[in-house]
């Protein structure tokens, strides 16, 4: 009784232990490249509703003024970006954790369908981002 009284409590302590355990492996690095890879792909593909899934509530309550986050998302760089801006094309670097807030580069490979149409150019954007509930959000961009 005593050796099965002993086991149980090993048992149930590795089980607490796995399950206590960090079952988010992530790495914030990696969802901060993902979150602002997925932000411009879908600006340059005039998906508001994507873009607007990534951006903090301040932020889609700023573009609500204009008409409505996806609309506000999808006009916003009409002029500005190409629409076949691939995932391929944005280089988020710089990245700068610090708790739930960081900060990163965006360097934007594509041929901008701007005045004066030209060769491919390469732009910075610098990108402030908020975990919020556990998913990295863009809070904000300067570029």
């Amino acid at each position: 009784m005593r050796r099965s009284r002993r086991t149980a409590v090993l048992l149930a302590a590795a089980a607490l232990a796995v399950g206590c355990g960090s079952s988010d492996d992530s790495d914030p690095e990696d969802e901060i490249t993902n979150a602002v890879t997925d932000y411009y792909v879908a600006l340059a593909q005039r998906d508001g509703e994507k873009a607007c899934s990534l951006l903090t509530e301040m932020q889609r309550t700023r573009r609500d003024q204009d008409g409505g986050c996806e609309k506000a998302v999808a006009d916003e760089d009409k002029n500005l970006m190409p629409s076949s801006l691939e995932a391929e094309d944005v280089e988020v670097v710089d990245i700068q954790v610090d708790g739930d807030s960081a900060r990163a580069g965006a360097r934007i490979s594509a041929r901008l369908t701007r005045p004066p149409e030209g060769p491919e150019e390469r732009t910075l954007e610098s990108i402030t981002l908020k975990r919020v509930d556990g998913e990295w959000l863009i809070d904000e961009t300067v570029g």
